[in-house]
């Protein structure tokens, strides 16, 4: 975490999980990537070291819980599909 510049107090880390059709896979992890790039916070795409290669989880570090528009229409193409989501902030 402390390799990460944009980690301060109070930083707030939310989870977004997803469990995808075999078909989303590409499309989603593409449009995690795309975003990760052009967007001011940090966006991590996570896949599972277990059996479960269809799920995935986004790591969205921000200075507060407001989700980005473009994090939330790219969420929201997702939601059917097993979606949920829990925050963390950091205290010390």
């Amino acid at each position: 975490m402390n390799s990460f510049d944009s980690i301060q107090k109070n930083s707030i880390f939310t989870y977004h999980f997803f469990e995808l059709s075999t078909d989303a896979l590409d499309a989603f992890d593409s449009q995690v990537d795309n975003l990760a790039d052009k967007t001011a916070i940090t966006l991590l795409n996570l896949k599972p070291l277990d059996q479960k290669p269809y799920n995935r989880a986004i790591l969205e570090i921000s200075q507060n819980s407001a989700v980005s528009e473009s994090l939330q229409a790219l969420v929201s193409k997702y939601r059917n599909q097993n979606y949920y989501k829990t925050n963390y902030q950091v205290v010390g």
